[in-house]
């Protein structure tokens, strides 16, 4: 009864937390959802929704900005790959993965130095690029080697591009 009332008290952007954290447990999918799309829901309540059993729900929080990187950590494991992507996309997930890969570059791994590399060239920052290429070929990274060529064409830079 009054769904649609609940609904749209979880969708307001103004609803008091401690009443998204109740309308995280409401018995209809649609005010769940409310909840979970709510970029002011606490954590807590999108931790409550991150275990719902419709994939939906857990889509949608896994698209959330303010789920906490906890709590996509767990859903990074869901059984549902749309759930899956979703998280691989959402801004805390990625900066948690870019800090990893940093630690792990920082240690001397080829492989992350490149990865490091090639995530600076397709977000813009060619001079960090450049950076992390360098260590990595430093460390024999054939596919770094091939990359800093592109960076330095792409940037017009024709005489490092051939050598």
């Amino acid at each position: 009864e009054y769904e649609w009332v609940r609904n749209g008290v979880a969708r307001n952007l103004n609803t008091p937390a401690e009443a998204l954290v109740t309308l995280a447990r409401d018995e209809r999918e649609s005010v769940r959802k409310g909840v979970a799309r709510n970029s002011n829901s606490p954590g807590n309540s999108l931790l409550i929704l991150s275990s719902n059993t419709s994939w939906e729900v857990r889509l949608d929080v896994s698209k959330n900005p303010n789920t906490p990187v906890e709590t996509l950590v767990i859903l990074a494991k869901d059984e549902e790959e749309l759930v899956r992507d979703a998280v691989a996309r959402n801004p805390s997930y990625s900066n948690l993965n870019l800090a990893k890969l940093i630690q792990s570059a920082e240690s001397g791994d080829s492989e992350s130095l490149h990865a490091l590399g090639k995530h600076y060239f397709e977000s813009g920052d060619h001079a960090q690029a450049e950076q992390w290429y360098l260590r990595s070929i430093e460390r024999g990274n054939v596919d770094s080697m091939v990359n800093i060529g592109v960076l330095y064409f792409t940037d017009g830079d024709f005489n490092k591009a051939k050598h």
